[in-house]
């Protein structure tokens, strides 16, 4: 069986935090260690969910002797990729995409665990999440242990991976995420990525028109935030949430309930409708360093602004085409 570290709130430092062995070698940056040094790192704060403010640096996953070894491969591999830009993460494979994302994501989330579950106890206090929160993190973990473990998805891809070129200086490090629905955007050296890690791939053909229009165009910041605010309101709008059922032989086989198939007989019946009074709000925060602000992105009946398509032509706007109010 796979190793699930909800049972019993497993978030300890002397266990591995993806294989659960009890042998633990040494920790492990969340952020990988280029990254870190790369975009100097070692001295800035990220901001966990109960507001405490803690270093990069203090970001850790405890592991074992395997998963250490699977780690350093996986940053050898992304290294090489992403330090070559858009086209150096093209030859990546889109299961190396959601492993390096959900090492991340996952574990930004384990430290965010462990601070709360040592908090509690020392109160005296019972940790619980809610059963739906629950549900994700674990599914979320069990995806990741793809890492270590061969792991087959029958007939469906449990996430939603876009990359895109985009005109960001080698200097500059965007993330982004956001918990309640496992979304997770960066951007670096001249590509923005975006994924959404649990929809079975709902989000990005619901997006599809889109990006097609906008395939190989290299975008402006203005326009890669307002696709990553189009995953993120289209994932929010999801319905179905997917669970899986797990078969053991030789590999790890990982079956969606429900199948894929049923899913999408009704593409419809998938999402809530899309409230572009809403949308709006999620542009406006999107849009916060260049100043926009809700009046200038949606002005009633009429359609929110977009800086990705034209609405007279709707074909892609190329950045040097690009206005906004000062």
């Amino acid at each position: 069986m796979s190793y699930n570290p909800f049972i019993n709130s497993e978030f300890q430092s002397d266990i591995c935090f993806l294989s659960g062995e009890k042998s633990v070698e040494e920790k492990r940056p969340v952020f990988p260690l280029w990254i870190i040094e790369r975009y100097q790192l070692s001295d800035k704060y990220m901001t966990m969910l109960n507001g405490q403010k803690v270093k990069y640096t203090d970001l850790v996953l405890p592991v074992s002797l395997d998963t250490a070894q699977a780690l350093d491969i996986l940053d050898n591999d992304t290294e090489a990729a992403f330090t070559k830009g858009y086209e150096g993460v093209q030859t990546l494979s889109e299961l190396r995409l959601f492993q390096w994302i959900a090492r991340i994501t996952y574990g930004v989330l384990y430290n965010d665990l462990s601070y709360e579950i040592s908090n509690l106890r020392q109160a005296g206090q019972p940790f619980q999440l809610s059963s739906l929160m629950n549900q994700k993190l674990k599914n979320l973990h069990l995806l990741l242990q793809s890492l270590i473990v061969p792991t087959v998805f029958e007939g469906f891809t449990p996430w939603s991976i876009s990359v895109f070129p985009v005109n960001y200086s080698k200097d500059v490090f965007n993330y982004k995420d956001e918990t309640h629905k496992l979304n997770f955007c960066i951007g670096m050296n001249g590509f923005g990525m975006i994924a959404c890690l649990q929809d079975n791939g709902c989000v990005r053909r619901h997006e599809k028109e889109i990006i097609d229009k906008i395939y190989r165009h290299t975008l402006h910041p203005i326009q890669f935030e307002e696709m990553y605010g189009r995953f993120l309101y289209a994932n929010y709008l999801l319905r179905e949430f997917p669970d899986y059922t797990v078969r053991v032989e030789n590999k790890t086989h990982i079956i969606s309930l429900p199948a894929l198939e049923e899913i999408m007989q009704d593409e419809y019946r998938l999402f809530d409708k899309w409230d572009d009074s809403i949308f709006a709000q999620v542009l406006a925060k999107m849009w916060e360093p260049w100043g926009i602000q809700m009046k200038d992105i949606h002005d009633f009946p009429n359609a929110p602004v977009s800086f990705l398509i034209d609405e007279r032509t709707y074909t892609f706007i190329e950045p040097p085409r690009l206005q906004w109010p000062n």
